[in-house]
């Protein structure tokens, strides 16, 4: 982050220190209290320092509901309606509770937009440089050689030829489930990318990977066809024929 204070820097590194020792959050809280009792700091807090990295950085998120019953209708934070509203092919509505008892939904998924995010690390000029990695590279000699993704004939005939600057990046999508806790007691789908047209080191690295969704693990097969057509109509259309720059707030929820 730019323009850090001498408290927003301290802050940088505790969040540092975590990714290093897999501390939790009350931990890293607690170490702050205990600093600033004995450092005489009359810091705002870390959570201040917490909402101001994730602005700059573009990390948000927002909840989505979907409907078991119909598995074609998504709600999203402004969405009143309390029954699902799809009309089927024979002209009958779902109308499909979106609710159980208690108002917990009876889907619920977290959805992280990937145009923020984007624009973030676009804003970096080392990553940009990091993107022209394909145009930049040396050229293989033998024509049928593949030493990189770049050089399958599936990714030229798709991405065509590369450019100095870069004005196009390539994502591979892949899901897989896990644990939230120990216990097993709840369960995710990540949806995440990695950023082809990154140096092969780099893509698989947490730091420049996308995170685009967690499903929780009931929802599976056709299930999740849904969330995927939300997230299409939502940003994924806009940033493949557009860019990740053209994206306005009005996709904001």
């Amino acid at each position: 982050m730019a323009s850090l204070t001498k408290e927003e820097r301290f802050y940088h590194n505790v969040r540092l220190l975590q990714r290093r020792t897999k501390c939790s959050n009350t931990v890293c809280k607690e170490f702050v209290r205990i600093f600033k009792e004995y450092g005489n700091q009359t810091a705002s807090g870390i959570d201040n320092f917490d909402k101001k990295a994730k602005t700059v950085a573009g990390v948000d998120y927002f909840k989505l509901h979907g409907c078991p019953n119909c598995d074609k209708y998504v709600y999203t934070p402004d969405d009143e309606h309390i029954n699902c509203p799809f009309v089927k092919k024979d002209g009958t509505v779902c109308g499909h509770p979106r609710y159980k008892e208690g108002k917990e939904p009876w889907e619920l998924a977290f959805y992280f937009p990937l145009y923020r995010r984007l624009q973030a690390l676009l804003r970096i000029p080392a990553f940009k440089q990091m993107l022209e990695h394909e145009f930049t590279r040396p050229s293989a000699h033998d024509a049928n050689l593949m030493s990189d993704v770049f050089d399958t004939p599936a990714w030229k005939e798709f991405m065509g030829p590369p450019s100095q600057p870069c004005r196009r990046i390539g994502l591979q999508g892949c899901t897989d489930g896990f644990q939230a806790f120990n216990c097993g007691s709840l369960g995710f789908h990540p949806i995440e990318y990695a950023i082809l047209s990154l140096p092969p080191a780099l893509r698989f690295k947490p730091e420049f990977m996308l995170l685009q969704m967690f499903l929780p693990n009931k929802v599976k097969g056709v299930s999740q066809k849904k969330y995927f057509d939300f997230a299409s109509k939502y940003e994924m259309n806009a940033l493949f024929y557009q860019g990740a720059n053209e994206v306005s707030s009005t996709y904001i929820y």
